[in-house]
C-alpha cells in the first residue's frame, strides 16, 4: 500500500471545510439565494472550494495514473459504488430530489464529474496524447451545450454536467501536471503561490458568486455599458470562473506551504489530514447532520459544522476498518 501524501490530505481537509461552511450558509443561514449569495462567507467558500476540491483530484490522478486499466476500474470503483449508492439513497429514500431531475441537476455532481476525468485522463495516457485531448474536451463539452440547448429551445444550462466541465475541468487538468510544473519551474510556482493572497485580497471586493450577479457588480463599478464593449462579458466571466479560483488555490497551496514549515502545528495538520482523509463520506453524509437546536443561528452552525465532519468521518473510519477485516478474512480463508 503506497504511503499517503500528507500535504494532498491537509488540503482536501480545508476544501471540505470550506464545502461544508458554504453549505451551512447557504442552507442554515438563510435558504434565500439573494441574501446568501451575497455572503461574504459564502462568497469566500464558492469563489475557489470547487475548483480547489478539482485540483486536488487532478493532482492525485496525475501522480497515480497508469496505461493499465487496472488502475482506472480501480478509480471508478472507489467513487462509482459510493456515488451510486448516495444516488439511490437522495433520490428513492430521502425524496431530496426525482431522477428525472437529476439528468439536469445531478446530486453529488463532483463524484461523476471526476469519474468522467479520470477516464479521459486514462484514455489520454493510453494513447499517449500528451494532455490534448483533455484540453480538446472543454470546447467539446461547450459546443455540445450549445447544440443541446439550440436543439432542446432552451435557454441556460440544460445538461448541467457539461456546464461543469465547460467550468472547472481546467483546474483538474492543472492538479494533473502541477507535480512536472512545480518540478521544471520552481521559483515561478513559489512565486505564483506568492503573490497570490495579494491577488486575491484585491479581486475579492469585486467578486460575486454567478456570472449574472458579477456582471452587475461590474456595472455598479465601471459607471459604463459593458454591452458595448468587445468581449467585455467574457473577459467577466473568464475573471469570475478561472481568475478568481486561481487566486483561491494559490493561496491555499502557500498558506500549507508555510503550516507546514512553522513549528507547533502539527495539532493542525492532524485535524486537517485526519479530515481529507475521510472526504468522500463527509461530502456525501455531512448536510443530513444540519440541524437547529438551539434555534439561533451562530450557534446552530456551529453545532452543526462539528457533527457534520465528526459523523460521517466516524461511520468512514468503520467502514474502513471493516473493508479492511473483510479483506484479513478472504487472505486467512
Amino acid at each position: 500500500m503506497k504511503k499517503r501524501i500528507e500535504y494532498l490530505d491537509f488540503l482536501k481537509g480545508l476544501a471540505m471545510i470550506l464545502v461544508v461552511i458554504g453549505h451551512l450558509v447557504s442552507q442554515l443561514y438563510t435558504t434565500e439565494p439573494e441574501v446568501y449569495e451575497h455572503n461574504v462567507i459564502f462568497k469566500f467558500c464558492y469563489s475557489f472550494h470547487m475548483p480547489l476540491f478539482v485540483f486536488i483530484s487532478g493532482w492525485v490522478a496525475g501522480l497515480t495514473v497508469k496505461s493499465d486499466v487496472k488502475w482506472l476500474t480501480k478509480r471508478l470503483r472507489s467513487i462509482g459504488i459510493p456515488f451510486i449508492a448516495a444516488f439511490v439513497i437522495w433520490c428513492g429514500i430521502l425524496h431530496r430530489t426525482t431522477f428525472h431531475d437529476s439528468v439536469y441537476r445531478t446530486p453529488f455532481w463532483y463524484l461523476p464529474f471526476i469519474l468522467i476525468a479520470d477516464s479521459l485522463l486514462f484514455i489520454d495516457r493510453k494513447a499517449g496524447t500528451g494532455n490534448i485531448l483533455l484540453i480538446a474536451f472543454i470546447p467539446a463539452a461547450f459546443v455540445a451545450e450549445l447544440l443541446i440547448a439550440d436543439q432542446l429551445n432552451v435557454t441556460g444550462h440544460p445538461v448541467h454536467m457539461l456546464t461543469l466541465i465547460e467550468n472547472f475541468f481546467i483546474f483538474y487538468i492543472l492538479g494533473v501536471n502541477a507535480p512536472a510544473i512545480r518540478k521544471k519551474l520552481p521559483k515561478l510556482t513559489f512565486a505564483a503561490a506568492a503573490v497570490s493572497p495579494f491577488l486575491y485580497a484585491a479581486a475579492f471586493p469585486f467578486y460575486e458568486h454567478g456570472i449574472d450577479n458579477q456582471v452587475e457588480r461590474v456595472r455598479g463599478f465601471s459607471g459604463f455599458d459593458i454591452d458595448k464593449i468587445p468581449f467585455c462579458f467574457g473577459i467577466i466571466a473568464a475573471a469570475n470562473k478561472y481568475i478568481m479560483p486561481l487566486f483561491g488555490i494559490g493561496s491555499v497551496m502557500l498558506i500549507t506551504w508555510l503550516v507546514y514549515r512553522m513549528p507547533y502545528t502539527k495539532l493542525l495538520r492532524t485535524a486537517f489530514q485526519f479530515i481529507g482523509k475521510h472526504t468522500l463520506f463527509i461530502y456525501l453524509l455531512h448536510v443530513e447532520f444540519f440541524f437547529s437546536p438551539t434555534g439561533h443561528t451562530v450557534p446552530d452552525c456551529i453545532i452543526s459544522g462539528i457533527l457534520a465532519v465528526i459523523f460521517p468521518a466516524a461511520i468512514s473510519c468503520l467502514w474502513t476498518l471493516s473493508k479492511r477485516r473483510i479483506v484479513l478474512a478472504a487472505q486467512h480463508h
